[in-house]
C-alpha cells in the first residue's frame, strides 16, 4: 500500500476527530520551535495524534538537541503529556526527540 501524504488541514486535532476509525502505523511529529508554534507541543495535539494511530503505531517527535537549554527543559513536559495522552514515551537522544508508543 503506498503511503499517503497528510496536508495540513489534516494535520489539526479537530480534522482527527472526524477521522475516527482510520489508523497510521507511523508518525513524525516535528513542530516549529515551542517559541514560536507552542500549541504544537499541547496535550490536545497529542491526543489527537495518538487517536490517528493504532494501538501499537509509534510516534517520532523530534524536540531538538537535548544538551541545549531550550529543548532540555521541553523534553520533561514533552514525555508527561505523551504518557498522559496515552503514549508509553522514552527519549531517543541522538534523533533528538522522542519516540513514543501507541498504548
Amino acid at each position: 500500500m503506498a503511503a499517503r501524504r497528510l496536508t495540513t488541514r489534516e494535520t489539526r486535532p479537530r480534522h482527527a476527530r472526524r477521522r475516527a476509525g482510520r489508523y497510521f502505523d507511523a508518525a513524525v511529529h516535528d513542530p516549529p520551535a515551542n517559541a514560536m508554534s507552542g500549541e504544537l507541543y499541547s496535550l490536545e495535539v497529542y491526543r489527537a495524534l495518538r487517536r490517528l494511530l493504532r494501538p501499537g503505531g509509534v510516534l517520532f517527535h523530534y524536540v531538538g538537541d537535548p544538551a541545549s537549554k531550550a529543548s532540555g527543559r521541553l523534553f520533561k513536559g514533552v514525555l508527561q503529556r505523551l504518557r498522559e495522552a496515552g503514549f508509553d514515551a522514552k527519549t531517543t537522544p541522538a534523533a533528538y526527540g522522542i519516540t513514543a508508543v501507541a498504548r
